[in-house]
């Protein structure tokens, strides 16, 4: 593909492809430039500015990932993905309010994203919305009675709450479901850990904490962008 380019630097199907090729491969500097130069000869290149957030947000660069798929939004405003892309690069921004918002419309333009309803409803309880964010959590429990997504996060809003049994028997109702590919089976029982703590039974949490980590050394770091720490 390098040597088509150089054939005819204008080729910019042949630098779009190059640059998915850099960003499959982690070269996300090289990737970048290849959706930048092709974006240079076609602002409305959709395929690009899918590339380019896709790199932005690889990198952890939000803000730029954000310019990014408001261009992709421009151009296809009713592709509900898009909102709940740009919906976690807020979370991850710790822009909530905007968050919340890209999760509301992404449901509105696809109810097929109603899954969305269990992370709503943790942002909800994170910006202070309990009432609210309980009943994001509620619907979502309605509708997927069988799917512990909902009983997790129902579980993190009554943590916000400081609802310590209601938190641990949503936790433990999450990991008797098992967990969704979303959600890993660490996650609930450090809740619980977290929960246990909260009612004073710290030999209990530190025990559900310290296996959680060890199933997963990252969850530590998750379940802080939930707003859960012991």
């Amino acid at each position: 593909m390098s040597l088509a380019i150089g054939f005819d630097p204008q080729d910019r199907m042949a630098l779009v492809t190059r640059g998915s090729s850099y960003a499959m491969l982690g070269a996300f500097d090289m990737a970048g430039s290849d959706f930048r130069a092709a974006l240079s000869m076609d602002r409305d290149d959709f395929h690009s500015w899918m590339g380019l957030f896709g790199v932005y947000g690889q990198q952890k660069r939000y803000d730029r990932a954000v310019e990014a798929i408001n261009e992709a939004i421009r151009i296809q405003p009713q592709n509900g993905a898009l909102y709940l892309t740009r919906g976690y690069f807020h979370r991850n921004m710790g822009d909530l309010d905007h968050a919340i918002a890209d999760f509301d419309k992404a449901i509105s333009v696809l109810p097929e994203y109603s899954y969305m309803l269990t992370d709503r409803c943790v942002l909800l309880s994170m910006v202070g919305r309990h009432t609210e964010g309980l009943a994001s959590c509620e619907a979502a429990i309605a509708k997927w009675p069988d799917q512990a997504g909902g009983y997790f996060a129902r579980g993190i809003v009554n943590l916000h709450m400081k609802r310590a049994d209601d938190a641990i028997a949503d936790f433990d109702k999450a990991i008797a479901i098992g967990s969704p590919a979303a959600t890993t089976p660490a996650s609930p029982l450090y809740g619980r850990g977290v929960a246990k703590r909260l009612k004073g039974d710290f030999a209990g949490g530190d025990a559900d904490m310290a296996t959680a980590q060890a199933v997963d050394p990252l969850v530590v770091e998750r379940m802080q962008k939930s707003g859960v720490r012991p």
